[in-house]
Parts: structure tokens; C-alpha cells; sequence
């Protein structure tokens, strides 16, 4: 939506100019805690998660255009993005700030070393990534697929700490 700006002196209407209204991004800080958990807005990943299925694990919502920020505060934890490598490749979302990210195929079995991307674990205090969403679709099995470097280390994928999802949330 574009507004333009102008007065009326005498009867003559004086454009100064024109600006774009953009709906302001949402921050969400996704946190990782000393228990070994991901946390956001008061709910935690719960244990017993399973890899490449979005049932059960901690469910981000956000809009797209939206910023997630995934920050330490106890213990040390990576981000670990299932799919990512594909994600990214398809729009998905990107890499705003904070954090580098890699191939993670030394995570276990679980993951396929051809998708999935990880960030090296941090410390507390530490932001380990900061990423915008671009075009998340609607619906659980949409979305994006996170866990923790190296708490969701697995090889069997079964009965898993840390992971959670993004997803969009209803307008």
C-alpha cells in the first residue's frame, strides 16, 4: 500500500513525497536453556519428539517476513535445521544475522546429510542465528523443522530432546 504526502498552500498541492507502508516484522526469540530445552512465549520443547515428523515438538508460530532469533541462556546448543539446506533453496527462509551455518553430517543417522544444516554450538549469552521467514505455507507439515546441536543427535530419530517447528500462524 502506498500513501503520498502533500500540502495544500493557496490552493496547490505540493507533493514532498511517498512512502511504502510495510507491515512490521514480529522478533521472536527462541531460547536455549541449561535444561536442555527450547523455549518460546512460555512453552518448552517437550522430550519424546521424533526426527522429520512435526508432531509432538515445540511449535513456533510466526508470519512471514517475520525475524526468529535463537538465543542462549543456559548450557550450549547449536540450531539444527532438518531440512534447511532444501528450505533455504526454496525461499523458505534466510540468514539475517547472527550465526554461520554448515552441513550437519556428522548429527547421526536421522538426518540426511544433503538437507539438513547446523550452526556450531554457543555458549550462554550467545545469539547462535538470527533468520528471516519468506514464504512459509500453511500447516504443521509445512513447516521448518529445527533441534539442537548437539542434543538431537540421533540415530534412530525416535524419542528425541529440543526439536521444534516454525509455522505460520493464522492471520
Amino acid at each position: 500500500m502506498r500513501f503520498a504526502f502533500s500540502v495544500i498552500v493557496a490552493g496547490c498541492a505540493i507533493l514532498f513525497g511517498s512512502a511504502e507502508v510495510v507491515r512490521a516484522q514480529n522478533i521472536h526469540e527462541v531460547i536455549g536453556t541449561a535444561d536442555n530445552k527450547w523455549k518460546w512465549k512460555g512453552k518448552e520443547s517437550p522430550v519424546g519428539a521424533t526426527v522429520g515428523k512435526p508432531d509432538g515438538r515445540l511449535e513456533v508460530k510466526v508470519k512471514n517476513g517475520d525475524i526468529v532469533v535463537f538465543k542462549i541462556t543456559g548450557g550450549r546448543h547449536g540450531v539444527l535445521f532438518e531440512a534447511g539446506a532444501v528450505e533455504q533453496a526454496n525461499g523458505l527462509w534466510e540468514v539475517v544475522g547472527n550465526g554461520k551455518l554448515m552441513p550437519a553430517d556428522k548429527l547421526g543417522k536421522a538426518y540426511d546429510p544433503k538437507k539438513a544444516v547446523t550452526t556450531e554450538p554457543a555458549g550462554a549469552g550467545q545469539i547462535v542465528l538470527t533468520i528471516r521467514i519468506k514464504n512459509l505455507k500453511k500447516g504443521a507439515n509445512n513447516g521448518i523443522l529445527f533441534g539442537c546441536n548437539p542434543h538431537s543427535i540421533s540415530d534412530d530419530g525416535m524419542d528425541v530432546e529440543m526439536l521444534g517447528v516454525i509455522v505460520l500462524a493464522d492471520v
